[in-house]
């Protein structure tokens, strides 16, 4: 069997090695934690029967607990771990800036707040295009030896998301209904 993802090695998308390519796999499952998380918040907010209730008594701490452990605070849960893999990503996708600082290093236009843009700009797409399924196929490639079978897990999350929507659904449908 030949390998399809070979371009991608070209790119230099994913350093040498294993490590880097676990890291991003690992990032991109808590990235893909978000759809599940945010239907489930949905799903218990939808279910929770106390929703007018939205008054929190800091003297009572049974009151602050159930406020912690609201649908509501999964949402932010959910976003929280969106935004923070995403800005990992751009701290792990770093040194692939620093391999190309020769080329960038000859810039002698511009102000200097541009230039610091511009490498930014540079890192922010090479950490999104390491999301793109060809990178993460040759991530997956490169750590086959790995207990976890990162391919494998990729289709649960999808069943997973797909399970929680029709759940979401069947409850939007039985809540309308009452």
């Amino acid at each position: 069997m030949t390998n399809n993802y070979s371009k991608i090695s070209e790119i230099k998308v994913l350093q040498e090695g294993s490590k880097d390519a676990r890291y991003l796999l690992i990032l991109w499952f808590f990235r893909r934690l978000f759809w599940p998380l945010i239907l489930l918040g949905v799903i218990g907010y939808l279910l929770n029967e106390d929703l007018g209730n939205n008054e929190l008594d800091f003297t009572n701490i049974e009151s602050v607990a159930a406020k912690l452990l609201s649908p509501l605070v999964g949402l932010g849960v959910a976003l929280f771990v969106k935004f923070a893999a995403g800005y990992i990503a751009i701290i792990i996708a770093y040194p692939l800036l620093q391999e190309r600082r020769k080329v960038l290093k000859d810039e002698k236009y511009g102000w200097f707040l541009s230039r610091w843009l511009d490498r930014y700009r540079i890192l922010k797409g090479f950490s999104e295009i390491r999301w793109s399924h060809h990178v993460r196929q040759e991530a997956i490639n490169r750590v086959k030896d790995d207990v976890i079978k990162w391919d494998k897990l990729d289709k649960y999350f999808d069943i997973l998301t797909i399970l929680l929507v029709v759940i979401l659904v069947a409850v939007t449908f039985t809540l309308a209904g009452e």
